[in-house]
């Protein structure tokens, strides 16, 4: 199965994973409106700082569960 068909896929019946794609979409969103400011205060680029890692390991684990069923997928063809 094609990776975005599998993604798709995916984000339709594993509830985990879904949440997942929402906050790291939300980190993402906010780690872009920090990029655009023209100056962070120290709290802020600690929070940027924070919200790369967190989008990371949220990441991670998504990729964790694609191979999941990557796997289960694998097995059913054989």
């Amino acid at each position: 199965m094609e990776d975005q068909k599998l993604r798709d896929h995916v984000l339709k019946v594993d509830e985990e994973y879904r949440h997942l794609a929402e906050k790291h979409k939300g980190c993402e969103d906010r780690l872009e409106r920090l990029e655009h400011r023209f100056y962070l205060s120290d709290s802020e680029k600690l929070e940027k700082i924070n919200l790369k890692k967190q989008k990371l390991l949220l990441k991670d684990r998504m990729a964790e569960i694609l191979n999941k069923f990557k796997g289960e997928l694998a097995e059913q063809k054989a």
